[in-house]
């Protein structure tokens, strides 16, 4: 009889480290789903948080959709009344989750789960930072924009959220403000492309062409392939009839990218 336990011992440490191994080996050869399919198996099997860690990160880090593991943590939660130990992966799935409910105009439960990943992680700035994104876009202008302020004040780098910020103050044309917001963003990020984008563009409806001009091409050094920023550039020599600067820069997208431009 003791031989008997010890053979199944044996066998049962056998499947385990299999299946451990399975994981691995599905990861090594980048089929993600499969191993996130067999993660969450094992889960739904044994309930051990090993695989739930297992099937989190995968959906977070190669699948890039925290919502299909939203069932996952129901489950867990429910029978653990916590998400200890996977405090971090839990917060990072119901904020990915809850980013792809935004960016599907779906605001209600963005907010939702961006508040899940807040509450676990109560310094998590860009959960909060959604959570106002999406108040603005669902009609709370008030507390959205407080929201924002306030994962600000947890996080200063957040750029987006100075951009976003600036973006209501241009809506209400109010210039100043969205000027204030905007140079804060690329103050955060020099390399911030959007940001610089958005600075120009309104250094440009204030009339001041030059500085505009400044900020394109600082959005060209952060990044060159992108089109908008050779197109303002183009534009404003065009009007000031430098040729030489159109052409130059023509060329230099066209070497960049491989794309040649044609006069319109």
């Amino acid at each position: 009889m003791k031989q008997y336990f010890s053979i199944l011992f044996v066998i049962i440490l056998f499947l385990a480290s299999c299946s451990k191994e399975d994981y691995s080996s599905l990861i090594e050869k980048k089929e993600y789903e499969r191993a996130f399919n067999l993660s969450a198996e094992r889960f739904g099997t044994t309930g051990d948080s090993v695989y739930l860690r297992d099937a989190l990160f995968t959906a977070n880090e190669y699948l890039e959709d925290g919502k299909i593991c939203l069932p996952l943590l129901e489950k867990y939660f429910n029978e653990k009344k916590s998400y200890f130990p996977l405090e971090k992966l839990a917060s990072l799935t119901f904020y990915n989750a809850a980013l792809s409910f935004y960016r599907s105009d779906k605001y209600d439960s963005a907010i939702f789960y961006a508040s899940k990943a807040f509450s676990i992680m109560n310094n998590y700035a860009k959960a909060m930072m959604l959570i106002g994104k999406s108040k603005v876009r669902s009609g709370d202008m008030k507390a959205g924009y407080a929201d924002i302020q306030s994962a600000l004040a947890l996080d200063s780098t957040l750029s987006d959220g100075y951009t976003f910020l600036g973006n209501i103050h241009l809506i209400n044309e109010e210039l100043e403000k969205a000027e204030y917001f905007y140079r804060k963003a690329v103050s955060a990020d020099t390399l911030y492309y959007d940001g610089w984008m958005n600075l120009g563009e309104l250094l440009g409806i204030k009339k001041n062409v030059l500085d505009s001009e400044i900020c394109y091409k600082k959005a060209l050094s952060s990044d060159s392939t992108r089109i908008d920023a050779y197109d303002r550039l183009i534009n404003i020599y065009t009007a000031k009839n430098n040729m030489d600067s159109v052409m130059k820069y023509m060329d230099i997208y066209q070497r960049v990218t491989g794309v040649k431009l044609q006069f319109r």
